[in-house]
This record gives C-alpha cells, structure tokens and sequence, in this order.
C-alpha cells in the first residue's frame, strides 16, 4: 500500500521499504550482479493481527545516514510502530507501538530535521505530532485543521520548519513546525491529495 527509497545505502544497497496489505514491513535491496538489477528480500517485521500496513517513512529525508536507520509505519487500527534496523540489514526490531488514532492512521512521517519528532494523520481527522524522547503516550499537539481524514504527510527537506499536510477534504494544508495552532496557508485542490512531494 506504500513504498519508499531510503535516502541513502543501507549496507552499501539501495533499500526499498514496503507497508503491505498483509500487515507487513518489508525491506528489500536492489542488488547488480552480471549486468542484471534485481530486488532481493531481506527481511521484514509483522506490525500485528487483522490490520494493514497503510504508510511508512525513513529517518534519512535529509539524505544523511542517521544512526541507527529507523522507520515509521502506519496501520489501520489507528496504531503507528516505530521500527529500527539492525546494522546488517538483516532484521526489523520494533521500538514502540502505540493507539495514535481513533481509526486508520493512513500516514506516518518524519520530521526530517529531528528525526525524534513524528507525524500522523488519521481517517479521525486529525493531525498529530509525536516526540519519542517523552514517549508516545500523549501527543505534542493534535490539530482538527482538515475537515476529514488527513492521508498525506511531508516534512520539507529544503526548508526547515515547514510541514504539508493533505486530505480527502481536498485541501493542502502548510505549516510552521514551531507554531502548529494555525496553517501558514491553506490551498484548496478539488481533489483528495493521497500524496505529496517536495521538489
């Protein structure tokens, strides 16, 4: 249901990471050997029972290899799982897993400039923040902003502080990481914004 490059090699591989239907996190390398590309399994991690792994985002947005390599994933029991990779690439340890929404929390993402600092958004239509050095017990804020589910997350590579968020309520919504009360602006799509992309 997602997928995603790590910014940087894992174990001297490019790394493709995975969030499947069969409530899963996979990893796999794309290895070159005899002029042929192929992508080899190298390990993954079970998020739990009856759910689907909806989003994942890597620790590396800044393109800089952050140790130890860590992903955040998103199911559709509304829990978030912070996952870390061993240094061999050969194993997904799960850090923590935590309820972040009251349904499906469709995306996770990382504060690429503090990696501590996570996003969610879920189908309760709600934004949160996350800072995993007080715990995930409570959130560092909850914004309503969005009129229904909140489905897209980045942070920006290019400028720090700066956040979008996007929904089936159609609209895009910018903010200031330091003052998440208010969007900077607020830019209406006429469609659902599923994903987005800084360029």
């Amino acid at each position: 249901l997602d997928m995603k490059w790590c910014h940087v090699p894992v174990v001297e591989n490019p790394m493709l990471g995975i969030a499947n239907a069969k409530g899963t996190v996979e990893l796999c390398r794309l290895t070159n050997s005899e002029m042929m590309c192929r992508l080899e399994p190298s390990c993954s991690v079970d998020l739990g029972q009856e759910c689907l792994a909806l989003s994942l985002d890597w620790s590396t947005g800044l393109g800089e290899s952050t140790q130890p390599l860590r992903i955040i994933s998103s199911d559709s029991k509304g829990q978030l799982s912070l996952l870390q990779i061993q240094e061999s690439a050969a194993a997904l340890d799960i850090l923590a897993q935590w309820k972040a929404h009251d349904f499906e929390a469709w995306i996770a993402a990382f504060n690429y400039w503090n990696t501590e600092i996570l996003y969610s958004g879920g189908d309760d239509c709600k934004l949160r923040g996350w800072d995993t050095r007080t715990g995930t017990y409570t959130p560092i804020f909850t914004s309503s902003r969005h009129a229904m589910g909140v489905c897209s997350i980045q942070s920006n590579s290019h400028r720090e502080n700066i956040l979008a968020t996007g929904s089936y309520d159609e609209h895009i919504l910018l903010w200031d990481t330091r003052k998440m009360k208010q969007p900077l602006a607020d830019t209406h799509v006429h469609g659902g914004v599923w994903r987005l992309k800084w360029h």
